[in-house]
């Protein structure tokens, strides 16, 4: 049995450990769980050979079951295991639109790889998904380990039955393959080569599907181009409410983009610390517990993220904005559509900034991909298969010749 926690991070303590006393495994939602009240918990999880995922578990599907911030996804043979709710969001919404599955999709919360943590609960994860009959192929998706983490998650996946797909934020393992293990360069190549091994076919070159994404892109690049003028690297900003998708952009663009300035714990990126005083360029996480203690996250409540998308548009003036949108359970049934009203009032008065969007959905979700992505093209923004393709886009937008740099 699974209980459910969504309290304040100050009382989830008490409440998870009459769960664990009780046998039962645990997703916690809540955040601001302090540190030494989660390790104690997944010691204990671990003594009696149960779950704990979370703290600040956001998505999770088990045995078909969505929770949390889950989509509708039809169930399959990819079994992921993630610290990132939306990175899990992300992945499995690709997989399911490329006509494929998930059999269970395990979250940790974002600490668990921590080495003051240990994996507790992506170790546990692993052990349950090679377990599982229905799953044929595992995947990681997560934020960066700490190194001594990463290396033992990559020694345990070695010693696997099942093919292993890894992708690690911002880690140097990527575009290889090492024994039944293939290091992913993002989330969008984690999917394409997740179906690749499935249909038993020989992994595809992700480098070469981008560079011909990009030619046949070069139409959409001067329709953009034609309505911000030459762009140049202060002209953009993105503003995420998935701290995964907010990472992988970053990844993406901080080799290219000097001075690329984030809230995100990614390497030397934690370099915004006075949100009411920033200037591009840079990427948002406004998932991050800064802008949630005490309040809803930005994807239930986008108050927080339209006042930013007005004040950076102001400073502006022209350019690009980025950003994603989150569809499924516990998302409101139009999310697009506050947001979409926004960048109409903001284009009014600032005609040359573009928006570019990736949502993360299915059309089987409540809010119907096809209908948010109707509702922000009409107001204007260019939407993107994947958040890889938008930022790589980004690159293709600021460099002319990024194709042949790539």
């Amino acid at each position: 049995p699974f209980v459910l926690i969504s309290i304040p991070g100050e009382y989830v303590y008490y409440e998870a450990l009459k769960a664990l006393n009780n046998n039962c495994n645990i997703m916690i939602f809540s955040d601001n769980v302090p540190l030494d009240e989660e390790i104690k918990l997944k010691k204990l999880a671990k003594s009696k050979q149960l779950l704990v995922m979370g703290p600040d578990c956001g998505t999770a599907i088990i045995d078909g079951v969505p929770l949390g911030f889950a989509n509708n996804i039809r169930r399959g043979e990819i079994g992921v295991i993630g610290a990132s709710g939306t990175g899990i969001q992300a992945f499995s919404c690709l997989i399911h639109n490329y006509g494929f599955g998930i059999s269970n999709a395990i979250g940790t919360g974002s600490r668990d790889i921590t080495e003051k943590v240990g994996a507790i609960s992506f170790l546990k994860g692993i052990d349950i998904l090679e377990n599982d009959p229905q799953t044929k192929l595992i995947v990681f998706i997560s934020k960066t380990p700490d190194s001594s983490i990463e290396e033992k998650l990559i020694n345990k996946a070695l010693h696997l039955n099942k093919s292993v797909i890894i992708y690690f934020i911002d880690s140097k393992n990527r575009g290889y393959k090492l024994k039944n293990i293939y290091f992913a360069y993002n989330i969008e190549d984690s999917a394409i080569q997740s179906i690749s091994i499935l249909k038993g076919e020989k992994l595809q070159d992700y480098n070469e599907i981008i560079k011909k994404w990009l030619k046949n892109s070069w139409e959409l690049r001067k329709e953009i181009l034609n309505k911000t003028g030459n762009l140049a690297i202060e002209d953009f900003a993105g503003i995420f409410s998935g701290g995964t998708l907010a990472g992988e952009s970053f990844s993406i663009l901080k080799n290219y983009i000097p001075n690329l300035r984030s809230n995100l714990k990614i390497g030397n990126s934690f370099s915004i610390k006075n949100y009411s005083n920033i200037s591009p360029p840079f990427i948002i996480d406004v998932g991050d517990d800064y802008f949630t203690k005490g309040r809803p996250h930005p994807m239930i409540d986008p108050t927080i993220r339209i006042k930013m998308f007005q004040d950076i548009a102001g400073k502006l003036k022209r350019g690009i904005i980025i950003f994603d949108l989150i569809l499924g359970y516990g998302v409101p049934k139009s999310p697009a559509s506050p947001l979409a009203q926004t960048i109409i009032d903001i284009n009014k008065r600032y005609p040359e900034i573009v928006f570019l969007s990736n949502i993360v959905g299915v059309n089987e979700d409540i809010q119907n991909l096809e209908k948010q992505k109707e509702i922000l093209s009409q107001a204007g923004v260019y939407i993107f298969e994947s958040n890889a393709k938008m930022s790589y886009f980004v690159l293709f937008l600021l460099y002319p010749d990024f194709i042949s740099k790539f």
